[in-house]
């Protein structure tokens, strides 16, 4: 299996709470300054990386992508990429007759005699594929026999050359200069015989291996070198030899045997995460990663398969709760509806979330909030969907005399293929709150039944657009964001396709939505502010 799976296509950011049009404070335009974009880099392996991430708890890149999995083979490139290096009873040159030989057909390791040679072997493997952080499940080097040896105990150690990007040396005293730059080494003692054009499989390593994939500037593509020495085998003429790179044609060569820790098979849209905490950009891989853009890898592990996960509530009917939230649902492809929400006299809440969905492929609905005489809620949050190809829709949200409440978030739909609607806010007299937000994100409406059922309070915004169908005193604020900011190509920004966004009284704003300027934390959570280039 391909080590990466990136394709081209859709570039999002998933895990923002909030992408807000039109009601954002200011407090965002003031930290943003002329560089502070995202920009999404094409390199030559197809991934994608953020250039500049300013103080975000993590984010997560959306395109097809199914991580690093299962095993993987690297193979030396070069010809000066396997050697074998020693001298007479020290492999680290302290005896006489050092000796460097890249460039041969074939390689010894062990040790031939006291006054010759204590052989010391090094293998570079260039462009390793494996993602900074990936955890290994085990490792190994695969050697093919190129003469037959028999049963004399031969004691090895293999070490790793503790660099980001391994340089294969090119003389002798560079191949001495590696004991002080490889790591305390696994032992490897054998008596198997070897026999000619046979293969033959080294202890497992993954633990020196992983400690150099889990380096500050280890990369993905960079090269890892294994530096295999004698240990003290007992006797003369205790060796085993192998084809080297040179040999025909280099299809004898080494290998290095990689197997990825791997999941059951999800399939995962989001698939790279950054947290603060590492400070880098990592993989999410296998089952046991998913839940990375919610918690600092706290929650448990996913270890089956999660599918149709569904669930209802046909009636629900009460007249007071201190803090009532009817439904939610998490995880993938989730349905979720409240076909009845109502009270003969009150709802009334100091909070109020009747329906939460939340991840990958969701349908959301509640098709009736209504009271006979009264909505009073600090805050109602009538629906709420996140993630990806969402479909929520609040079918009546009404009340015979007043819906007040400070805040009232109609409808919040987030992300990526969005269709959200209201088909019915209304009231006989009126809609008075402090904050309404109306539409967050999508091609979603809110129609009010007349122009005095809107109003809103304007303190704390910046910027103003009056509406044709509003009097002067039921203006909208919204924050003006045409200036300080420095207009860049679409290619520099998570692109998207134009949005409007109408309010009640066909208060709108359109434009061309070409990227996010900001990303920052509120309440632990990731925030998006989009860049708007307005026509």
């Amino acid at each position: 299996m391909p080590s990466e799976r990136w394709t081209k296509g859709l570039i999002a950011v998933t895990t923002a709470s909030q992408t807000v049009i039109g009601t954002a404070s200011c407090d965002w335009k003031n930290q943003l300054a002329a560089g502070h974009v995202i920009k999404v880099d094409d390199d030559n392996e197809n991934t994608y990386k953020i250039a500049t991430v300013l103080t975000a708890s993590r984010l997560l890149l959306s395109a097809n992508y199914d991580g690093n999995r299962g095993s993987l083979v690297f193979y030396p490139g070069a010809s000066g990429d396997d050697a074998s290096f020693g001298s007479a009873n020290d492999v680290w040159g302290g005896g006489s007759n050092p000796f460097f030989t890249p460039n041969g057909y074939t390689i010894f390791m062990g040790y031939a005699d006291g006054t010759y040679k204590r052989y010391g072997i090094i293998i570079r493997f260039p462009e390793v594929k494996i993602d900074k952080g990936v955890t290994i499940s085990s490792a190994f080097i695969r050697f093919k026999a190129s003469a037959n040896y028999s049963a004399d105990t031969i004691r090895q150690k293999i070490h790793f050359n503790e660099v980001d990007d391994a340089i294969a040396p090119t003389n002798t005293a560079e191949a001495f200069a590696l004991e002080n730059t490889v790591d305390a080494g696994i032992d490897w003692d054998f008596t198997t015989d070897w026999v000619t054009d046979s293969t033959y499989d080294t202890i497992d390593i993954s633990a020196g291996l992983q400690a150099i994939f889990d380096r500050p500037g280890w990369a993905y593509g960079q090269a890892v070198m294994a530096v295999i020495v004698d240990d003290g085998s007992d006797g003369w003429n205790r060796l085993r030899q192998f084809y080297a790179f040179d040999s025909a044609g280099g299809i004898n060569k080494a290998e290095l045997h990689v197997e990825l820790a791997a999941g059951t098979g999800l399939s995962y849209i989001a698939s790279r995460s950054f947290t603060t905490n590492r400070g880098y950009w990592r993989p999410l891989q296998g089952d046991s990663d998913w839940a990375e853009i919610i918690s600092q890898e706290t929650i448990d592990k996913i270890d089956t398969d999660i599918q149709d996960l569904s669930a209802s509530i046909n009636t629900i009917t009460a007249s007071a709760n201190p803090r009532f939230t009817a439904f939610q649902l998490n995880l993938i492809n989730a349905n979720a509806s409240i076909d009845d929400l109502s009270a003969n006299i009150n709802i009334n809440a100091s909070e109020i979330i009747p329906l939460q969905s939340n991840i990958v492929n969701l349908n959301a609905s509640l098709p009736n909030l209504s009271a006979s005489t009264n909505i009073n809620a600090s805050e109602i949050i009538a629906l709420q969907t996140n993630m990806i190809n969402a479909n929520a829709s609040i079918a009546n949200l009404s009340a015979s005399i007043n819906i007040n409440a400070s805040e009232i978030n109609a409808l919040i739909a987030i992300h990526t293929n969005i269709n959200a609607s209201i088909a019915n806010l209304s009231a006989s007299i009126n809609i008075n709150a402090s904050n309404i937000i109306a539409i967050i994100a999508g091609n979603a409406s809110l129609d009010g039944t007349a122009k005095q059922s809107f109003g809103i309070k304007t303190d704390g915004y910046c910027g103003r657009l009056k509406t044709t169908n509003l009097s002067s005193s039921r203006e909208l604020e919204l924050p003006d964001i045409s200036e300080s900011l420095t207009s860049m190509a679409v290619t520099n920004y998570v692109a998207a396709p134009a949005i409007t966004a109408s309010i009640v009284g066909n208060a709108s704003i359109s434009g061309q939505l070409t990227g996010f300027k900001k990303f920052y934390t509120v309440l632990g959570t990731p925030f998006a502010v989009p860049y708007w280039s307005l026509g």
